[in-house]
C-alpha cells in the first residue's frame, strides 16, 4: 500500500510506515482540496436519520450504534470477513460536512479544473 486516502490513519497502517495525507499534503490549498475530494472516507458508512427526529431517539440510535460497533460479537464478525468495524463519532461526521460545505467557491472551481 503506498498512502492511506485519509487524514487520520489506521494503526496498523501507521505502524506500517504507510503514509496519509497528511504526510504527503503539504500547503493549506492542498488540504482543503484534500478534505473535499475524500473527507467522505473519514465518514465510511454513515447513518442518516430524517430532519426532525426528536432529540431522545437521535441520542437512542447513536448510543445503539456506537455500543454495536464495540460489541466483541460485532468486532469478530468484522475481523473475520475482512470488514472491521470502527466506531466514527458524530461529531466528526458533522465536522466533514460542515468543511466540505463551507469550501470557498474559487477552491471548488480550482478543484473541477484539477480533475477534469
Amino acid at each position: 500500500m503506498l498512502l492511506q486516502l485519509s487524514f487520520e490513519g489506521d494503526p496498523e497502517l501507521d505502524s506500517a510506515g504507510v503514509p496519509t495525507l497528511a504526510h504527503v499534503l503539504k500547503s493549506e490549498i492542498q488540504r482543503q482540496l484534500g478534505a473535499i475530494v475524500f473527507g467522505g472516507v473519514a465518514m465510511s458508512r454513515p447513518f442518516a436519520t430524517p430532519p426532525g427526529l426528536p432529540a431522545d431517539r437521535l441520542a437512542a440510535l447513536r448510543a445503539g450504534l456506537k455500543a454495536a460497533a464495540a460489541d466483541s460479537a460485532m468486532q469478530a464478525d468484522g475481523r473475520q470477513t475482512g470488514n472491521p468495524v470502527t466506531y466514527v463519532a458524530p461529531e466528526h461526521i458533522a465536522e466533514v460536512m460542515q468543511q466540505a460545505y463551507s469550501t470557498k467557491p474559487e477552491l471548488l472551481r480550482q478543484l473541477q479544473r484539477t480533475l477534469k
